[in-house]
Order: C-alpha cells, then sequence, then structure tokens
C-alpha cells in the first residue's frame, strides 16, 4: 500500500509511513549492503539515499541516444516488459518495484492536483523522504533499462515495472497506458508527510486515501498488495513478512490478518488490522479471503486506478 515505509509503499507503501519493504532476493553483490523493500513496509528515516540519477543531472528529457530506441509507443512497451521481465529472473525485487510506483502515485492531492504518477520521487528531496527509503535500490535496477530505453518517460517506467511485477509473481494483469508526463525537476516533489503509516488506524487511512480520490474499498484491496514482501527491521523497526510466500502474489495476506491465532513468524501491523474494525472493510476482507478471483479483479481495477492518479497525458 505504500505507506510511509511500507511495502505497497501500502503496496507499497502501499505506502505507509512504516515502509513496506519487500525483499529483493538474490540481490547484486553491488546492493548486498541494503535491505530491499517493497510493497507497504514501513520505512525509518535512516539512511536517506541520495540519487545518483539526479546526481548526474538525468531528467526526464534526457535522452541518451542508444541502441534500442523504438518508434511506436506499444512496440516500446512491449520492449520494455520484456527486459523487466529478464530482471526480475535475475533479480526477484518484484516487491520492491510495486512499491517505488506506490509511493510515486501516492503522493497525490485530488484537491491542489499535485503528486501523483510523475516520476518526481527520482530527485533527491523526495527521495529522502522516510518512507522511501531505500528506493535507490529500485531506481538503480531501473537505470540499465532507462539507459536501453530512453523513449520511455521515468513515470511511464516506474508504473509499468510494477504491473509487471505483479504478473510476474502470478498477479492479475493490470491495463497499462504509456505517455505520462515527466515532472522536469524537484520543484514538482510534493512535501514529506503524504504517505500512509503502519500505525495508522481506518480514520487516519481515510484522510490518505480519500484525499487521493480513492475509496474505503480501494483501500482495503489495495492493502491486499503486502503479499508481496517484507519488513526490515533496520528500516522500519519492524521484521518480517505478511505471508509464507513473499515473492507471490495471491490473497494470503487476507488470509492470515484473518486468524485469530496469528503466526508468529508473520507480522501484522496496526494498519493491517485497522482493516477489521470496520464492518464494511472487514466484509471486504473475507471475501478476499474466501475468493482469489475477486481479489485479482478489484485489486486490477483499484491498481489502474492508482497507477494514474494525478497524471498529464503526453499522448
Amino acid at each position: 500500500m505504500g505507506y510511509s515505509d511500507p511495502a505497497v509503499g501500502f503496496v507499497p507503501s502501499i505506502g505507509l509511513s512504516v515502509s513496506s519493504h519487500v525483499e529483493c532476493h538474490h540481490t547484486p553483490k553491488r546492493f548486498s549492503h541494503s535491505s530491499t523493500f517493497v510493497g507497504k513496509t514501513y520505512l525509518s528515516r535512516r539512511s536517506r539515499p541520495i540519487s545518483s540519477w539526479s546526481q548526474k543531472g538525468l531528467s526526464p528529457s534526457h535522452h541518451t541516444r542508444g541502441p534500442n530506441m523504438v518508434a511506436s509507443k506499444t512496440d516500446l512497451e512491449q520492449k520494455v516488459r520484456s527486459r523487466l521481465v529478464k530482471l526480475f529472473e535475475q533479480t526477484p525485487c518484484m516487491p520492491i518495484m510495486v512499491r517505488l510506483a506506490w509511493h510515486d502515485a501516492g503522493t497525490y492531492d485530488a484537491q491542489t492536483g499535485t503528486g501523483g504518477v510523475n516520476g518526481s520521487i527520482r530527485f533527491d528531496p523526495e527521495l529522502r523522504h522516510g518512507a522511501n527509503n531505500g528506493l535507490k535500490i529500485a531506481l538503480d535496477l531501473l537505470e540499465p533499462i532507462k539507459k536501453e530505453y530512453p523513449d520511455i518517460g521515468y513515470a511511464d517506467l516506474f508504473q509499468l515495472a510494477s504491473v509487471t511485477a505483479i504478473e510476474f509473481a502470478k498477479g492479475p494483469k493490470i491495463p497499462f497506458r504509456m505517455g505520462r508526463k515527466d515532472a522536469t525537476g524537484p520543484d514538482a516533489c510534493p512535501e514529506e508527510g503524504r504517505l500512509p503509516n503502519a500505525e495508522d488506524h481506518m480514520s487516519q487511512l481515510r484522510r490518505t486515501f480519500h484525499r487521493m480520490g480513492l475509496s474505503d474499498k480501494d483501500i482495503t484491496v489495495l492493502s491486499g498488495a503486502h503479499t508481496l514482501g517484507r519488513c526490515h527491521k533496520e528500516r522500519s523497526g519492524y521484521e518480517g513478512p505478511w505471508t509464507h510466500q513473499p515473492l507471490e502474489f495471491d490473497n494470503s495476506y487476507f488470509v492470515e490478518i484473518l486468524k485469530p491465532n496469528p503466526d508468529p513468524g508473520l507480522i501484522r501491523l496496526a494498519s493491517d488490522l485497522s482493516l477489521l474494525d470496520d464492518s464494511y472493510t472487514r466484509s471486504l476482507v473475507e471475501t478476499y479471503a474466501e475468493n482469489k478471483d475477486i481479489f485479482f479483479k478489484d485489486y486490477t481495477e483499484s491498481h489502474h486506478k492508482l497507477s494514474e492518479l494525478g497524471a498529464v497525458w503526453e499522448y
């Protein structure tokens, strides 16, 4: 869900301020010193990374003319998807890609029209937010793909990496549209504190998600992205995965949070349990726990909506 340090980002956090971190297994040696998070884990405010992208002066309009310039946006999307699949086969970092996209989208404010899916998370002011701790790993993993396919914008690349990661992890195929306009500089970065927090209760989650123009149903179904990834104590103060198979996208998250006797090897955050306090969201949790197909259908709709929050379309 994307809580400020969550793995859905709440997805990240689907975006919770604890950083939903999804672990990136078999991480290349140059990243081995860092833990990887994705989805709705919660990030602490320590070890705030500096973006190598902005250090190098890269911007959405920076195009290195390489060997893989493509003519059509459909062709470009397919080529980048294929390259992402190769990345996931080599380095199963699906969770952190979901978290990256969640955190870029989850800053959207429907009233002011600020934040949202514009790739601004790659700039230092936003990347330094506590909720985004560790996301430089995702940026570094995507940088070679950006260099190979300079025609794709950062906002599109982040969201495409997320939907491809979910499908690769046996989740649903989420509709995707190319053409998001990239932020051109740090001035587009929103203030810190717009993402959900691991300790949020339903009233707080509602304020955050309703600000984005999302519903109680979206809160519940997007929380299901915590089925990917885990929390890392050194980043968020929390430790452990939400499910027994944190690299597989299914409905296990809902099954686990409903258990009266929780598995001691799994984590359940305050924000997770808050879904059980409201009769409507609890009924959705029960439905998703019983029927993966319904969860996938609803998740597809909500994630599609999330992936276009605040988008300015170039085509």
